[in-house]
């Protein structure tokens, strides 16, 4: 998994946030205290669950929202996949072979009852 900050994305949402304009039906869920949604409810990686990069992706998900976690998730999602014609310079190895890229956001908070 490659990590990359971008600043071109929307505000992130407030939580916990109620609407949603992109995808129909989507919620929100407090994954501290439903653990369980976490691999069940993520509709923008429902289609990519049988690759191992979306079961990594969830145990980020349960240990950020762990009972023992100074942090908790409020939002994520995924892009649909496109060729990146710019190789990392980290990973020139794995881009050179495989230039697609799905590319998502990630919310995390710290928690202040900790």
């Amino acid at each position: 998994m490659f990590v990359d900050f971008d600043d071109e994305l929307l505000p992130p949402r407030q939580r916990p946030w109620t609407v949603t304009v992109t995808t129909t039906g989507g919620q929100y869920w407090d994954f501290r205290t439903h653990s369980e949604k976490i691999r069940t409810s993520l509709e923008d990686e429902i289609p990519w669950q049988h690759y191992d990069a979306v079961a990594v992706f969830y145990d980020l998900l349960e240990w950020v929202n762990g009972e023992d976690s100074i942090s908790e998730s409020n939002d994520c999602g995924l892009r649909q996949p496109v060729v990146d014609p710019t190789t990392p310079d980290l990973v020139p190895h794995v881009f050179d072979q495989d230039p697609i890229v799905i590319h998502g956001p990630l919310t995390i908070l710290f928690r202040n009852d900790c």
